[in-house]
């Protein structure tokens, strides 16, 4: 597997099919891959899951800059999970997304 340190996405190619970087990497176990973009409550709720099952994640807010010249929270979160825990934590997401 490859990492593409751009978009810290995980592909099967040796290039990045979201934003084009060629040359890619092995991915490393401690590396932290994009499991997936998701609303506040889903992505809160993910994470709760995760914890339980001590998988390490982190929750970065995304979404539109308008909503944050208003001060407003940002709609979506995407979460990061480390290599090592990645198929378990999507096996998790599978279940309840």
């Amino acid at each position: 597997m490859y990492f593409c340190e751009n978009c810290n996405k995980v592909s099967e190619y040796d290039f990045c099919r979201d934003c084009g970087r060629g040359d890619l990497r092995e991915v490393k176990d401690h590396d932290f891959c994009f499991l997936t973009e998701c609303k506040n409550s889903f992505g809160e709720m993910m994470k709760n899951l995760l914890d339980q099952e001590d998988i390490p994640c982190v929750l970065l807010p995304y979404g539109s800059g308008a909503r944050t010249a208003f001060g407003m929270k940002l709609e979506n979160y995407r979460i990061f999970v480390p290599f090592s825990h990645f198929d378990k934590a999507k096996n998790i997401l599978d279940l309840f997304g």
